[in-house]
């Protein structure tokens, strides 16, 4: 008598290898849902649920407000208790609310944040209540210009540290609510010193309250050592010390600048050694020729450096060869957020030093630009234009291009010298760009192998227009022509009909050679020639 066997099937929805899989991929309210099935469930995907903070999306208040509701309903310091608890899953956070900020830095157990953003505290949080300061608390920071204090010192370090700006010097209130929070913005940097990768400090957060001690600053950063990205406008810091002592820093963004000159805070403080760590730069204003070089030189390990532009500086300067040590630079990436007048002069000669370059970004491509891209940059592989309007403004990517008066216009087909001689081309982001239809396709491009082109196509719908309003014409011509006795009249029409049908044969043509230099393009994936070439189209579709 053999014996039975029996078999156990195993349910696929508790297999823990299964739900670690999926979460990453479910959305806040899919996991917030999940995490109620079962205790396995909400075992496994908690950390998932809490992995990334953003108060400014709607779906965290929502899900914030249910766990209140659910678990801790009677307990004043709901927000406090939740980050207590949960904090040790958050790996990168994103404040919008004062409330947020307060709750994350009083958790103790908030200490594993691989990056801290702050976006605007200013108009998220309403004012705190005007109480009168504690008397008895003989430590009080006094702005000297200020009667009152400005409230506690929640540390012993902050003494001395920072100052209001004269935006709140007038509002007692607004002082005290910025006074705690920068206290404990930088309370939860120090609790998270050795995971630290990324730090952001909205500008309109430091405009409010300036750092007077640059000491604590750089103490500060310092701790962190595994910092890797630093976006402020806190404070106008010195960054060659920045850079001696945060080591393993490799993206620096400053978006301050001097409202009284338009010098730059970096100008005053070029790096005398080299610092081989930092890979991207970016400054808000424009540099000179010799600080632009000199950068080169000491950032000799920069890939991508993004600033407004150039601008010229009268007197007697070292040649770029002397700056240079006569040796290029291995910058890979320049970027140009303004237009200046001159910029078809001074662009060209830049790129001389510049035989590695692969991405370049300017709002108006010059004939010359573009012809010192072919000359000197045999490995471009992106250009982008920033998307400016013909008024001169556009917001894009958060950044404003300003074109300023007597600028000239970009000319038409100039993008086209690109395409037809940079072989390498992989990204064409230009919607500012025109190309004439019939000059695309009587020049052969050399990119082959581009994945991503946008610019705008002129001169393939106008011709279409112009047929669709003749063939009317002519149709009416036609039927006057049959009641009329005039023989002259109908061998006008048919002179007329025969030139239409001439210009729609024409327009149909440019169109079939377009779509044939377009199918040459193997590799590409993403493709948008503007509304000209939209709607021509679908006119021919329908015709």
């Amino acid at each position: 008598m053999s014996g039975t066997t029996t078999t156990t099937r195993t349910n696929p929805l508790t297999l823990p290898e299964l739900l670690l899989s999926l979460g990453p991929f479910l959305s806040l309210q899919d996991l917030y849902s999940s995490i109620q099935v079962n205790h396995l469930w909400n075992t496994l995907l908690v950390p998932f649920l809490w992995y990334s903070i953003d108060d400014r999306l709607f779906s965290w208040p929502t899900i914030l407000n249910r766990i209140h509701c659910d678990e801790i309903d009677n307990n004043p310091n709901t927000l406090q208790v939740l980050f207590e608890k949960y904090g040790h899953h958050i790996h990168h956070l994103s404040l919008s609310c004062l409330t947020t900020l307060q709750a994350a830095s009083a958790a103790t157990t908030c200490t594993q944040l691989r990056s801290l953003l702050v976006f605007g505290l200013k108009d998220r949080d309403p004012p705190l209540p005007n109480q009168e300061p504690d008397e008895a608390n003989s430590n009080l920071h006094r702005h000297p210009n200020q009667q009152s204090s400005l409230g506690p010192l929640l540390s012993p370090m902050f003494e001395r540290v920072f100052r209001p700006s004269q935006e709140v010097w007038d509002n007692p209130i607004k002082q005290r609510q910025y006074w705690r929070m920068v206290q404990l913005y930088w309370i939860l940097v120090h609790h998270n010193n050795k995971h630290l990768q990324n730090l952001h400090l909205e500008a309109e957060v430091g405009r409010l309250f300036r750092m007077v001690s640059k000491e604590y600053l750089f103490y500060s950063l310092s701790l962190l050592k595994n910092l890797r990205s630093i976006d402020t406008g806190l404070v106008q810091m010195d960054f060659p010390v920045l850079l001696d002592r945060v080591l393993s820093l490799n993206t620096l963004r400053s978006r301050l600048s001097d409202p009284f000159t338009k010098e730059i805070a970096f100008s005053k403080t070029i790096p005398q050694q080299p610092f081989f760590h930092l890979r991207l730069l970016e400054l808000r204003d424009r540099l000179h020729l010799q600080e632009f070089y000199l950068l080169l030189r000491y950032l000799p390990q920069l890939d991508d450096i993004v600033f407004a532009g150039f601008m010229m500086q009268a007197g007697l300067l070292p040649s770029p060869q002397d700056i240079m040590d006569n040796k290029p630079s291995q910058l890979q990436g320049l970027h140009l957020r303004q237009i200046g007048k001159q910029d078809d002069k001074i662009i060209p000669e830049v790129l001389q030093w510049l035989p590695y370059l692969k991405r370049f970004g300017i709002a108006l491509l010059y004939p010359s630009i573009a012809k010192a891209l072919r000359m000197h940059c045999p490995d471009l592989e992106s250009f982008s234009d920033s998307g400016a309007a013909e008024d001169g403004h556009e917001q894009e990517g958060g950044v404003v291009v300003v074109i300023p008066p007597g600028v000239p216009i970009s000319s038409a087909n100039t993008l086209n010298h690109l395409l037809q001689h940079c072989s390498k081309l992989r990204t064409v982001r230009a919607r500012r760009h025109t190309i004439m239809g019939s000059y695309a396709v009587k020049h052969s491009w050399a990119c082959r192998r581009i994945e991503t082109l946008c610019f705008r196509l002129v001169g393939v719908s106008e011709d279409t227009l112009v047929v669709k309003r003749s063939t009317t014409t002519t149709s009416r011509t036609s039927s006057r022509a049959e009641l009329s006795s005039n023989g002259s009249t109908s061998s006008t029409s048919e002179a007329e009909s025969g030139g239409v049908a001439s210009k729609e044969a024409q327009c149909r043509e440019l169109h079939r050679r377009i779509k044939e230099r377009l199918r040459e393009l193997r590799c590409l994936r993403a493709v948008d020639l503007g509304e000209e070439w939209a709607e021509a189209t679908t006119m021919i579709s329908d015709d």
